[in-house]
């Protein structure tokens, strides 16, 4: 039994571009098999502010977004 609760189930997958580690994109150009998908390893989680995307492969960060900074927009 899963303990995910979907929040939207009516979502759609609107993303224009993802993020990836730029370690990870420079490595898996080298591997045939496998996408940036694929061979992504990244955690993406709530901080005090906003977001971060944190690469787990290369434990360095992708992005933070600071959601307080765009209330402000």
């Amino acid at each position: 039994m899963s303990n995910v609760i979907d929040l939207f189930p009516q979502a759609l997958n609107e993303i224009e571009f993802y993020w990836h580690c730029s370690k990870c994109s420079e490595e898996v150009e080298h591997l045939p098999d496998q996408s940036p998908a694929e061979y992504a390893r990244l955690n993406i989680g709530p901080t005090k502010n906003g977001i971060q995307i944190w690469c787990v492969r290369h434990d360095c960060n992708v992005a933070s977004l600071d959601l307080n900074e765009l209330k402000t927009l």
